[in-house]
């Protein structure tokens, strides 16, 4: 038993030190005498993927699995393994396995996002919203590094809010940032007398991670918006049950933010959306807004007490019918925008 674990540290020490093969042939030797031992399996799996003998380390994974299932990394590591030789949907079945058996396993959950909301991220999607619409005026909610913020460029003029901006990045365009709630800054601010002019072209809602301040936040925004105006929600895909809860559960957390999406498709039927599937959590863009609409603030309430409990939509099918999924594909997104009139 000594010497097994002695042998076992040794072989992760190579295994570490990128000395696969190394590592390969301590593993062997472990399996001779203990064929059944699943962390030798799974170890023995990553030094041959590291040397590329990735069906080698299908296969070992698989084994480990078969002996112990309840192993995250396990279904995480196969998942990889899939991944590299394209079998997507495989990969997807392991990803949730893994993520299931650890609410706190982010690596996952993280590449679970990918495979479920492939192509461009959400940076990319957002620079080209910016690109084409040219915004006179641009408005963010939830500015946290500012890196989003910073896509604004001249002669746009941004305004960000965030109750505890971390700004790492340098500003291009005229931009101000208020250290304050989004429910206080629509409360305290002159809007249009800030931007110098009466409408919000642009908006970017990725505050607070619950579908009523989300939603809060999207009435107060449509009040300064114009009929050539749009509004970008983000967070709005779920990827599982835990990234979804209420509570934070684990750092990759969208929280609840889908169900607006999903309530303006109820009770605003007026309102144009299309649902990017963008890594890591979709992007909402909605057009055809009506400033002097009080529908969602009027039963407020009501809306948020019947979607409170409502169960996170996960299948593709589902999200296309109740959040307006569509693909991340931006040809189709600007094709899209300029048949409503939009772009330059």
């Amino acid at each position: 038993m000594n010497e097994s674990g002695d042998l076992l540290r040794q072989a992760t020490a190579l295994l570490q030190a990128r000395k696969p093969a190394a590592a390969a042939a301590l593993y062997e030797k472990i399996l001779a005498d203990r064929p059944e031992d699943a962390d030798a399996l799974h170890l023995l799996g990553i030094a041959h993927g590291r040397r590329g003998a990735t069906r080698e380390a299908l296969a070992l994974f698989r084994r480990a699995i078969a002996l112990r299932g309840d192993v995250a990394v396990f279904h995480l590591n196969l998942a990889r393994a899939l991944i590299k030789i394209g079998e997507r949907e495989g990969a997807i079945e392991a990803l949730r396995r893994a993520s299931a058996l650890d609410a706190s396993e982010d690596a996952a959950r993280s590449l679970l996002a990918s495979q479920l909301l492939p192509g461009p991220i959400y940076l990319e999607v957002l620079k080209k919203l910016h690109d084409l619409l040219q915004p006179a005026t641009y408005l963010e909610i939830g500015v946290e590094s500012g890196r989003t913020l910073a896509l604004a460029l001249p002669p746009t003029r941004a305004i960000g809010v965030d109750p505890a901006p971390q700004i790492v990045v340098r500003f291009i365009a005229e931009t101000k940032v208020f250290k304050a709630t989004s429910d206080e800054f629509f409360a305290r601010v002159d809007v249009a007398a800030e931007f110098g002019q009466p409408t919000i072209d642009l908006a970017f809602i990725d505050g607070l991670h619950l579908f009523e301040q989300s939603l809060r936040d999207f009435i107060n925004v449509e009040r300064h918006c114009g009929p050539r105006s749009v509004v970008l929600v983000h967070d709005c895909l779920p990827v599982d049950d835990v990234s979804a809860a209420r509570e934070r559960q684990a750092p990759f957390w969208t929280g609840d933010v889908w169900k607006t999406v999903a309530i303006l498709k109820r009770w605003r039927p007026d309102l144009e959306i299309r649902t990017v599937a963008t890594w890591p959590s979709g992007l909402a863009v909605i057009t055809g807004l009506d400033p002097a609409s009080r529908v969602l603030a009027e039963k407020y309430e009501e809306i948020v007490a019947q979607f409170m409990d409502r169960m996170p939509p996960l299948e593709k099918a589902a999200q296309e019918e109740i959040l307006a999924r569509h693909d991340n594909d931006l040809a189709e997104l600007e094709s899209w925008l300029r048949k409503r009139g939009y772009g330059v």
